[in-house]
């Protein structure tokens, strides 16, 4: 009896339980019918098809027709707007460059002052060459040498046209007109200034106290340009090395000798 009333207590306990369950499912189906009501028949598509499916990566939903359309309205100014920031984007050829008018005339106006230049040089060599010519028809109308005042006069010419061309102007000039440009030594006095000083046979005089010097003539002529008992620094090529000598100007008459403080010179020519 003991043993048959436990099994009575068994099964209905196990009746509850199902009755429990059956409730519980009327609920969640009474809630689901509450909650979530059933989808219309003109959205069951469009709902099936916006949401996943399992196991599926996310799709986005169709557009409806009136996004469509508004696409179709916004894609013209896009595409324009896109083309429009490429052409603006993508590089532009550069176009050629047009000479300038200031860098054209700069070529062709170089070159006439370049002429202009040189034409001026053989101008004012021109006027000094008839200025010494004047002073030579002198004495050779009298048949007789230039004399101290003249030889002066003939050097003066000289100078100023050193002047106003140039050291490398005039050396070219003389070279060219077949005129002797350098002087070189030819004796040396054993007593002389020059002698004691150190200048030898075959250097040739460069400058003769700090003033440029080309033929004989402008060497004594130079010379006379410094006192009797001074002193003058002599620079001379030997053997293509550059020496300075410092000498005592001479106390002789300068104005009539060839002597150059106890050395002679001769002329030649060299192209500088």
């Amino acid at each position: 009896m003991f043993i048959a009333g436990l099994r009575g207590a068994r099964v209905t306990k196990g009746a509850q339980r199902i009755g429990l369950l059956l409730a519980g499912a009327m609920l969640l189906a009474l809630a689901g019918a509450v909650f979530w009501p059933p989808p219309e028949s003109g959205e069951q598509g469009s709902r099936v098809d916006a949401l996943p499916l399992d196991g599926e990566p996310d799709a986005l939903p169709p557009a409806a027709p009136v996004a469509e359309a508004s696409t179709n309205n916004s894609a013209s100014p896009s595409i324009s707007s896109s083309s429009s920031s490429s052409s603006s984007s993508s590089p532009i050829a550069p176009s050629p460059i047009a000479p300038s008018p200031i860098s054209s005339s700069a070529t062709p106006s170089s070159s006439p002052s370049a002429d202009d230049r040189g034409d001026r040089v053989q101008e004012l060599y021109g006027g000094a060459q008839e200025e010494r010519e004047t002073i030579r028809e002198g004495a050779l109308r009298e048949r007789r040498k230039l004399n101290v005042e003249e030889r002066g006069d003939y050097w003066a010419v000289e100078a100023r046209l050193v002047d106003e061309i140039g050291v490398e102007a005039y050396d070219e000039l003389l070279y060219q007109d077949g005129r002797s440009n350098r002087s070189r030594v030819h004796w040396v006095a054993s007593g002389s200034h020059a002698g004691q000083a150190g200048i030898q046979k075959g250097d040739i005089i460069l400058s003769y106290g700090g003033e440029p010097v080309f033929a004989p003539r402008s060497v004594r002529e130079t010379n006379r340009l410094f006192p009797p008992g001074g002193q003058v620094v002599v620079e001379v090529d030997r053997d293509g090395e550059i020496l300075e000598f410092t000498l005592a100007t001479d106390l002789r008459n300068r104005g009539r000798s060839g002597i150059v403080n106890g050395m002679t010179l001769l002329p030649f020519s060299v192209r500088p």
